[in-house]
């Protein structure tokens, strides 16, 4: 209608499109994980759908996350072994569509080796954590990062790291002692293991004095 009070219709047509609906695809039955160890895994895919997805996650091991954006998987799994049955849950504009995964969890023990059931150090010789027999025990699986203990402590000026392995300048003679090495992983598990270590007697080079 104008100032004039003409009046004109006209017609068209309006079609409203729907999307094709969210569709979610795995990419396994079942995904293999071993507590401990650092994952990075995407095992639901989401396709279709209108918009940007939203991704959530149900019945996880503890130390695993999904991330909201992509739906990947990452962490260091905690839990105890076993098979957990997680539901991926994914939201985008319009609908919601979840889809269910197992993950199966298997735990590594830890296994020691005994290198040197003896390790035979000289008073006042230094010895460094790379000489042969310096690394009395080792060890391999468990949950991550493993950290070695000992007890009783070393003689004085002995070192013994984290790593396991033993540097330093012994100052005192020691006898044939036992000690008991303990290693233990991110999930708290330990092993242990003994070696023996003694410390001989030798005299320190006389200073020679140079005129």
């Amino acid at each position: 209608e104008d100032s004039f009070s003409r009046v004109e219709t006209g017609v068209f047509s309006l079609e409203v499109n729907t999307p094709p609906p969210l569709t979610l695809t795995k990419t396994a039955d079942t995904i293999n994980l071993t507590v401990g160890l650092s994952v990075n895994v995407t095992p639901v895919v989401a396709s279709q759908g209108e918009g940007a997805y939203v991704y959530s996650a149900t019945g996880l091991p503890s130390g695993l996350s999904i991330n909201t954006a992509a739906g990947a998987i990452t962490g260091k799994a905690t839990a105890v072994s076993g098979t957990y049955t997680v539901t991926v849950s994914v939201s985008d504009l319009i609908t919601n569509n979840t889809l269910d995964f197992d993950i199966k969890l298997v735990y590594v023990d830890i296994t020691l080796t005994v290198n040197a059931p003896s390790v035979f150090l000289v008073q006042y010789k230094t010895v460094n954590s790379t000489e042969p027999g310096t690394t009395p025990i080792s060890a391999s699986g468990g949950a991550g990062v493993l950290t070695y203990s000992i007890s009783p402590s070393l003689p004085d000026a002995l070192i013994y790291s984290v790593s396991g392995n033993i540097s330093g300048t012994p100052l005192e003679l020691s006898p044939t002692t036992t000690y008991t090495v303990t290693v233990t992983d991110e999930v708290n598990s330990t092993k242990t293991a003994t070696f023996e270590l003694i410390v001989v007697d030798v005299q320190p080079q006389p200073l020679e004095v140079v005129n």
